[in-house]
């Protein structure tokens, strides 16, 4: 018997499945392109760094005038850059200069979208337009009002139109209604106003990338401090890695991250020559950094201040889209004082700055670079630092401290550190051929101390270095200074110069700080600014007991006698016959040129520091110099530091500081300083047996 073959099942129409299958295809692809362009859309933007593009007419002079070391003022008052004002303080030039202000009329610009020039080429020129100025120079730029778009961001900034070249400035205060803009500079350059053409609800809501790295371009090392700056090097790290990522990483995107490790690749501490660079970059810009926390001061003397926290945010935000390059912000704490009414009087300033990189911005956080917090394997969320902003508040509190090592600082002012303050590019380019030979050329002269011992025990409030210095081309030139910078206090740094003979050899009685002391010597000319220094450093403890209160003064000139006078709130005047008091003393009168001299209050040491006024001045005693004929001018600093108050909840001190700089022209000839108040209102809360001045 035959088996039957199995039936066939009945044939299906394809037709339903291909339609299926193709509705299915077309909704994956539709889900697919929803999600990439969501994605694309949801991206930062990643600016690229673009030129400018503008054609001038000829150069129109306005003026000039002779400016020497005491400074001045000028102002063009008529004409269409009427509103130009310049301001540079005593101490900024070395020698008499010519300082002109000259403009260019914007004829055409082909610019890229989004930015707008609203304002004539402001030309500055100097006799010596290879220096920088020893402290920043303010400026007042004017802009057309009616040329702008919104007038809601505008900045100004420093210009090289045959380059194309621009980048933002330190601006300090923005008058949109009256269109003037004041910025700081440290050099001269053009200089000119651009807007970025939208509003600011447009930009606060978009993302921005520069495309800069921590993993890859910041600075393996920690911002500890460094050979001679043991405060810290923050804002020399941060603005060298943005030198790097923008000039110096190139077609081959070379890390930074990698550059510069030595020996024990997992370590920092044998990266001489990072730790060298940051150091050398730091002090560089060391009266920049000191000057803006002066000028921070001055300008935060008013009930508001000029520049507010949601104007430095939004010229953040604008010059990352305008330049597509981070941004460098310095950071301050901010208190409210009162008067006895308990009306608001004016801000204060705590003076614990620090310094950091804004590279990107996104869904109302920038995102930092910290030096304190720099990448590693091991813990990559770390160096993940990000600080929220909006409109309506301005910046949200930050945490650091002024060093990796140093306490948690709670940070509420923030200033938008821009190129105008900096160092030349050309300065960082040298230093950066320097870092990558080692430092080892001939050009950097070599200094030895032979006394004290490193590690010594330094009893007394003073200590005498010896050493000397070599190398033929530095000691063949004529302009040579020895720099002695130490720790003043538990943050800042004071300085001392000394000139140095041809031999090389120097001795110098410097002032000692109770515990540990590091003194740095840095061998330069009359400028700090010089690629070609020397380093050397001496660490050393001292046992003499803290101060509540330390006034320091030097001067810049050799074979010369000035004094310091400190008058108290009961009557002690204290000064080189009268050395102390129950309140405060004299460490001891330096006759021989440059300081430094103190004045310290200890209540460690049984000092009382009773309420009231401190005045303190300046004496010019003799000029001792070969010149029987005429007498050297002298310009003097002098830095005040004391406690102003204790925080009630922790019983911490809370300092003051000031900085206060002049010069002396004749013989005998006094000059008031200034007057430290401890002020009964601000302290009759605190009831504490340290200062049984202020126990009301």
């Amino acid at each position: 018997m035959s088996e039957l073959a199995p039936k066939s099942a009945p044939k299906k129409s394809k037709t339903p499945f291909l339609i299926g299958c193709i509705i299915l295809l077309l909704c994956c692809c539709s889900i697919l392109i929803i999600a990439a362009l969501a994605y694309f859309f949801s991206q930062p933007v990643t600016p690229d760094i673009p030129k400018l593009d503008v054609t001038t007419s000829e150069l129109v002079e306005l003026g000039s005038s002779a400016m020497d070391m005491e400074g001045g003022v000028l102002e063009v008052k008529e004409g269409p850059m009427a509103g130009v004002k310049l301001e540079i303080p005593q101490g900024s030039l070395e020698s008499e200069e010519t300082i002109s202000i000259s403009y260019r009329e914007v004829e055409n610009t082909n610019l890229p979208e989004n930015m707008g020039l609203v304002s004539n080429i402001l030309v500055l020129e100097r006799t010596n337009p290879e220096l920088m100025f020893l402290h920043p120079v303010a400026i007042t730029i004017p802009y057309d009002v009616s040329k702008t778009k919104y007038n809601e961001l505008v900045s100004a900034y420093e210009m090289d139109l045959e380059t194309g070249y621009f980048d933002v400035a330190t601006t300090i205060s923005i008058d949109s209604e009256n269109g003037k803009i004041t910025f700081l500079t440290s050099h001269f350059t053009d200089f000119g106003v651009l807007e970025l053409l939208k509003k600011v609800e447009e930009i606060v809501n978009a993302p921005i990338d520069t495309g800069f790295n921590v993993s890859r371009d910041g600075w393996f090392i920690t911002n500890r401090g460094a050979y001679i700056t043991p405060a810290g090097n923050c804002l020399g790290m941060s603005a060298f890695a943005r030198q790097y990522f923008i000039n110096y990483k190139g077609s081959s995107d070379q890390s930074f991250y990698q550059r510069l490790r030595e020996g024990d690749k997992n370590l920092e501490v044998d990266d001489r020559i990072a730790q060298e660079l940051s150091a050398r970059i730091q002090l560089s810009y060391r009266d920049r950094w000191s000057v803006l926390d002066q000028d921070m001061k001055r300008y935060q003397a008013g009930v508001s201040l000029p520049m507010s926290q949601v104007q430095s945010g939004l010229s953040i935000i604008s010059s990352l889209l305008l330049t597509g390059k981070p941004q460098v912000i310095y950071m301050d704490q901010l208190f409210k004082k009162y008067d006895s009414a308990g009306n608001f009087k004016e801000w204060g300033a705590l003076l614990k700055s620090h310094s950091v990189l804004v590279y990107k911005y996104e869904d109302g956080f920038f995102y930092l670079y910290d030096p304190n917090f720099p990448y590693r394997e091991s813990d990559p969320g770390r160096s993940i630092r990000k600080v929220a902003f909006n409109t309506t508040d301005g910046w949200d509190i930050y945490q650091s401290s002024l060093t990796a090592d140093s306490n948690t600082i709670y940070y509420n002012y923030f200033l938008h550190f821009g190129t105008s303050i900096a160092l030349k590019d050309s300065y960082l380019d040298e230093l950066w051929e320097k870092a990558k030979g080692g430092f080892q050329d001939a050009s950097f002269p070599t200094i030895t101390v032979t006394s004290p011992e490193t590690d010594a025990i330094i009893t007394e409030k003073s200590v005498i270095l010896e050493g000397n210095v070599t190398g033929a081309n530095y000691l063949s030139r004529t302009d040579k200074h020895l720099y002695f910078y130490y720790p003043n206090g538990s943050d800042g740094l004071s300085v001392f110069k000394k000139k140095l003979d041809d031999n090389g050899y120097f001795e110098v009685e410097l002032p000692v700080i109770p515990g540990n002391n590091l003194i740095g010597i840095l061998a330069s000319g009359s400028s700090q600014y010089e690629a070609w220094a020397g380093f050397q450093f001496v660490k050393f403890t001292s046992t003499i007991l803290p101060s509540d209160m330390i006034i320091t003064m030097t001067w810049d000139a050799g074979q010369s006698d000035i004094d310091l006078h400190v008058t108290d709130p009961i009557g002690n005047h204290i000064y080189y016959q009268n050395k102390s008091s129950n309140v405060g003393s004299l460490d001891f009168d330096n006759t021989s040129g440059y300081g430094p001299e103190h004045y310290t209050i200890s209540s460690e040491a049984g000092n009382q520091m009773p309420v009231g006024d401190y005045r303190v001045q300046v004496h010019y005693y003799a000029d001792h110099d070969s010149d029987y004929y005429s007498t050297q001018t002298v310009p003097w600093t002098v830095h005040l530091k004391w406690v102003k108050y204790l925080m009630p909840q922790t019983n911490e001190p809370v300092w003051e500081e000031q900085t206060v700089t002049g010069v002396l022209g004749a013989e005998k000839q006094y000059q008031d300083v200034y007057t430290i108040t401890i002020n009964p209102v601000e302290v009759q809360e605190i009831k504490n047996e340290k200062y049984p001045g202020w126990n009301l």
